[in-house]
């Protein structure tokens, strides 16, 4: 019984995820008047996320609040468990953080249109830490105050470790004068078709010194963000 429960409750959480590509533009568009296209985009798209977790009975227990700085764009380093998570930080963290979108899944126009409108980085091919011109946009986008969510080995593994990392990375945050946090997520919405309610774990650790990141490398950003997960 509880799995044809789940079953049912997986169609509604798909299709309400389809629907808010949907949404967003419908009610973003007319505010983009007054609001400017990006914030206007930015702002319904964290809405709907709220909208669509709350009626999912989808919740959050975040600690460490208390280390985002105000007045200050951040660089969020975490660890990927599915690709759902920067909406869903999105969703339950203050202000807005960019992130990287591949363009494969980017199934259609009207998705694209959706997330180049909210200026998210679009991925065109390649891993986006390795020279592409999403790179240069990051650190443009970085340059000018805006906070990004950036997953260092970019993979998505399921038990929230983190694999290879990705060096450009430490070009960005060499270049950055941006807070740099570490993140550790645990029990988002994965991208597999079964679904239940769920109550999420985001941990936010302490700012990173930039110089223990260049000089720690792989072995320091992992223990960063591996360290709050117990």
């Amino acid at each position: 019984m509880r799995r044809v429960f789940y079953s049912i409750y997986s169609v509604f959480v798909w299709a309400y995820i389809a629907l808010f590509f949907v949404l967003v533009p419908l009610f973003a568009l007319p505010f983009s008047l007054i609001l400017g296209k990006k914030r206007a985009f930015r702002l319904f798209f964290k809405f709907f996320i709220k909208l669509g977790l709350f009626i999912f009975g989808c919740s959050a227990r975040v600690t460490g609040m208390e280390n985002i700085p105000k007045g200050r764009n951040v660089i969020i380093l975490s660890n990927h468990i599915g690709f759902f998570d920067p909406f869903f930080l999105n969703a339950v963290l203050p202000g807005w953080y960019n992130f990287v979108v591949f363009a494969k899944v980017v199934f259609n126009p009207y998705t694209m249109f959706t997330i180049r409108n909210a200026g998210f980085v679009v991925r065109p091919s390649g891993h986006y830490l390795v020279g592409s011109s999403a790179l240069l946009k990051i650190e443009e986008c970085v340059k000018k105050g805006e906070s990004f969510i950036l997953f260092p080995s970019e993979t998505v593994i399921y038990d929230g470790s983190i694999g290879k990392i990705k060096q450009a990375l430490y070009r960005i945050i060499q270049d950055t004068d941006a807070v740099i946090l570490p993140v550790y997520l645990k029990d988002i919405i994965r991208q597999v078709f079964y679904q239940h309610p769920f109550r999420a774990k985001v941990v936010i650790g302490r700012p990173l010194s930039k110089t223990d990141i260049l000089s720690g490398r792989d072995e320091f950003i992992r223990k960063a963000i591996q360290s709050l997960s117990s």
